[in-house]
């Protein structure tokens, strides 16, 4: 028996804001990408053919809690899960590498004598969104210290201190990050495709208009000020933007706990964030600033460009988690 299912009829929990085209699933963001169940002794996923970009992307695919990485080149692999036995099997694809051209999904297969595809596993109940730049998708941190070379091999954002704070509060997950990018200007000094700007998209490069109301988080962190810091950003005009960032965050997300994280890259605009939202704080209980430390204070945390690495990016997760548990009461 053989089943094969084209994703956007799939039955299947979508994770991260994801689009489709002409049937197939675009994954633009890290983290996005899909679950879903089925009884089958072996599966195949199916991409379109026609990725191209100067490095493999990397998905991370999950069966029964056992995970393994596979790299995407051209788009034209199949992804081969097989002996995986009787019964049912609960699958997840993850896009764990950033990058502007998507990774598109187009079909799982299903090879077996009762294979059927079943519900979905049911969605945690919380929801955390982060925005942010390259500590939150996980740039380097999967390197050695001293790396001065982007590799995607090396960057994995399920290693990264978003993805693990959201997996320690069993929390659904969206990321929005883009490395280099700041609120004001990007690491080079220019204004870049900022994070307020892609706050508002669905996808990172078709740049369409988000629907705020289709998913509201339990919690927003926002990870912003690094490369705003390698722009040389008065404090001033950054504090000036941070605020205004902040306003928008509130107007789309009315019930949603804010946290900025920053630190763990320097800390150049710890004082501006702490002044900024105590102001905000005087209206809106709701907002918070969680620094934490960088990680060149600490042996062994860096990673790739000075990034931090897996060290590192947990430490942040402590951190972060902690907190969280704190203000939420999780």
């Amino acid at each position: 028996m053989r089943i094969y299912q084209r994703m956007e009829e799939l039955n299947k929990n979508l994770l991260g804001r994801s689009v489709f085209c002409e049937g197939a699933l675009a994954l633009c963001w890290s983290a996005s990408g899909f679950e879903t169940t089925f009884r089958a002794d072996t599966a195949i996923l199916h991409f379109v053919p026609g990725y191209h970009a100067d490095q493999p992307a990397y998905v991370k695919v999950t069966v029964d809690g056992h995970a393994a990485k596979y790299a995407i080149v051209s788009g034209g692999e199949k992804i081969l899960l097989e002996n995986l036995g009787e019964g049912e099997h609960t699958m997840r694809l993850l896009r764990i590498t950033e990058g502007e051209a998507p990774i598109y999904v187009d079909a799982l297969e299903l090879v077996g004598e009762d294979c059927a595809i079943l519900p979905p596993p049911a969605l945690p109940k919380r929801k955390i969104e982060f925005f942010g730049d390259s500590i939150t998708c996980g740039y380097g941190d999967l390197a050695a210290k001293g790396i001065s070379l982007f590799r995607t091999y090396e960057e994995d954002v399920t290693a990264a201190y978003a993805y693990r704070t959201a997996e320690a509060l069993g929390a659904e997950i969206r990321i929005e990050a883009i490395s280099g990018q700041g609120v004001v200007l990007n690491c080079r000094g220019e204004q870049g495709y900022r994070i307020p700007d892609f706050f508002e998209h669905i996808t990172r490069k078709g740049r369409e208009q988000h629907d705020f109301s289709t998913w509201q988080p339990d919690v927003v962190v926002i990870n912003a000020g690094t490369n705003d810091g390698g722009g040389q950003v008065p404090e001033d005009v950054f504090g000036e933007a941070a605020g205004r960032f902040l306003d928008r965050v509130r107007e789309v997300y009315p019930k949603a706990e804010i946290v900025w994280f920053y630190g763990l890259m320097g800390l150049r605009y710890a004082k501006v964030l702490d002044e900024v939202i105590a102001g905000k704080r005087e209206t809106d209980a709701h907002m918070r600033f969680v620094p934490v430390r960088p990680i060149y204070e600490y042996e062994d945390e860096t990673g790739a460009n000075g990034h931090p690495n897996e060290k590192g990016q947990a430490r942040g997760a402590d951190v972060l988690t902690t907190a969280l548990k704190v203000f939420m009461g999780w």
